[in-house]
């Protein structure tokens, strides 16, 4: 049943008027809000719709996604969509304001979201969006056709201003469409228009680690791998989240100033190369005197063993709550040992180094791209 004309919205809010203090306009054009819904959703995620109002949205969603999960902060809406998809359980309505939502509950999930947005309320709510940990597919929502073109303009054009930096800084924006403001009820006093925003800046980002694979102290290998054989296995393990993480020139620099042991037949043991793969990823924050002092801390503490693994399995838990793909970091034991309190934090550092790292790389490139870039 298509909900979006005038006749259905007339007759469902019978002696009733859209409530200006939640600055409701129904589209009553059911073309525009099927292309809207083709927009944003995908077969295989979740959307959640922000103020769907009637319903005329949402009826389109739920044929384009897994399943919709509506907010409403209109009691009379609220009661008409309870009844209207009483019987579609891939269909659920929350009665309140989205603002207040704590949306923790969707932290780290893949899914769309789609909003008819109230224009009073664009802002707020889609920075809400911006600063939660959910992992956004892609945001779809209609909005003043002049907020439109701020969101998507270029540098040095007349509507480039802060909220383009930023919008433009974390997601791929694009005005998808104009929608005239005859296609609402009642009718607004501006057009509008359809923007979405594609992760662009965190999915570039992460995806630079999806190919980590540090191996753990077993699967090093032990057989004895000559200067260059070392340098490349380290370089290879680390690949994805350092650029350049050992020579075989700085490896023969580290034995020198006796950081690790001399090599037996030029060969190095798994012992070593467990200690150089620790030494390349810590090497940009952490000083030669500094590396040398926790060895020889670690020696009089724990083995090699122990401690490179506490360092591998630390690194990746740090890697997804930075790259934010984890909430929060597991807590520490209060009875850890200064030791590994200084390990830890010097792991955290590496990771925020190797994020910014991969930060400033992604936007760099972005930077070379833009058209008005300037050698």
């Amino acid at each position: 049943m298509a909900r979006a004309n005038l006749t259905y919205v007339k007759n469902k809010l019978g002696e009733g008027f859209a409530k200006k203090k939640f600055g409701q306009n129904f589209l009553i054009d059911d073309n525009v809000v099927d292309k809207i819904a083709r927009i944003a959703c995908d077969p295989e995620l979740s959307t959640i719709e922000i103020g769907p109002g009637l319903g005329a949205l949402s009826e389109h969603l739920l044929e384009y996604s897994k399943d919709v999960t509506a907010y409403e902060i209109d009691r009379d809406m609220y009661n008409i969509l309870q009844d209207e998809f009483k019987d579609e359980d891939r269909f659920r309505v929350i009665l309140g304001d989205f603002l207040d939502v704590d949306l923790s509950v969707y932290e780290n999930q893949r899914l769309n979201v789609a909003s008819n947005l109230p224009y009073y309320v664009t802002t707020p709510i889609l920075f809400k969006l911006f600063n939660s940990k959910i992992d956004f597919n892609k945001i779809t929502v209609m909005v003043q056709k002049e907020v439109c073109e701020r969101f998507v303009a270029k540098v040095n054009t007349e509507d480039y201003n802060s909220l383009s930096i930023i919008v433009q800084y974390l997601f791929e924006v694009k005005m998808e469409m104009s929608v005239k403001k005859t296609c609402f009820y009642p009718s607004p006093k501006v057009d509008s228009a359809i923007v979405s925003f594609t992760q662009m800046l965190k999915d570039n980002i992460n995806a630079s680690i999806e190919t980590l694979h540090l191996p753990a102290y077993q699967e090093i290998p032990d057989v004895g791998l000559y200067l260059e054989q070392t340098a490349k296995y380290i370089s290879d393990a680390l690949a994805p989240i350092q650029d350049t993480p050992i020579t075989g020139s700085m490896i023969s620099n580290y034995v020198k100033k006796g950081l690790i042991s001399k090599p037996v037949r030029k060969q190095y043991n798994r012992e070593q190369i467990a200690q150089l793969i620790f030494i390349a990823a810590a090497k940009s924050v952490v000083s030669m005197d500094g590396l040398s002092l926790m060895f020889s801390i670690q020696r009089k503490t724990y083995s090699v063993q122990v401690a490179y693994d506490y360092f591998r399995d630390e690194l990746y838990q740090m890697l997804t709550y930075v790259f934010s793909r984890k909430g929060e970091m597991d807590a520490l034991d209060m009875q850890a040992s200064e030791e590994k309190v200084m390990l830890r934090n010097t792991i955290i550092t590496v990771a925020h180094k190797i994020y910014l790292d991969k930060l400033f790389a992604v936007l760099r490139a972005q930077n070379e791209a833009e058209p008005n870039h300037k050698k």
